[in-house]
């Protein structure tokens, strides 16, 4: 864990190791003073990738993957004023990083789908399809460590103002 001086006038103290457990201790830090803990440790990325804090008491948590770790990811869909939310095709892509593309998946009866094979470190797009539907959100971005898409909801009405109806 490496510390900066993001404002203030206290002394930096230096890096530290954690334990086989993730914990680590440092002293020396001065109230007033803000300052950002950065983790590495090679193999690993951090989610976050940084933290800031003030004074002499702090409690971080950062959550380590290993690079190139896979993960999954879930959603639903609504279909506006219909029970069977079947059939909806969800095609994924990547935004950034070079992670492995799982192909598209189709919702059952009750709206939800689910997909694995996501590799930690890169961001993903998901995007509902289909014939004569429109969907709010268009699409979403995520990755593992970050927030899953929410519900997509659909709707036959390509106007602006059919959004309001839910």
């Amino acid at each position: 864990m490496t510390f900066s001086r993001v404002s203030g006038p206290g002394a930096l103290p230096g890096a530290v190791t954690s334990t086989q457990w993730g914990v680590f201790s440092e002293g020396g830090f001065a109230v007033g003073t803000t300052y950002r803990a950065t983790p590495s440790r090679a193999g690993f990325w951090f989610s976050p990738s940084y933290l800031d804090f003030t004074g002499q008491d702090f409690n971080l948590v950062f959550y380590g993957y290993i690079e190139g770790s896979k993960f999954a990811c879930s959603g639903s869909v609504i279909l506006q004023g219909q029970t069977d939310a079947s059939a909806v095709t969800l095609t994924f892509s990547r935004v950034s990083g070079s992670g492995t593309l799982p192909s598209a998946v189709t919702t059952g009866q009750d709206g939800l789908w689910i997909q694995s094979g996501f590799q930690q470190g890169t961001t993903y797009r998901v995007t509902p399809g289909k014939a004569n539907w429109f969907f709010a959100p268009a699409s979403q971005d995520f990755s593992g460590g970050g927030p899953l898409p929410s519900t997509f909801r659909g709707h036959t009405n390509s106007s602006v103002d059919s959004w309001n109806l839910y």
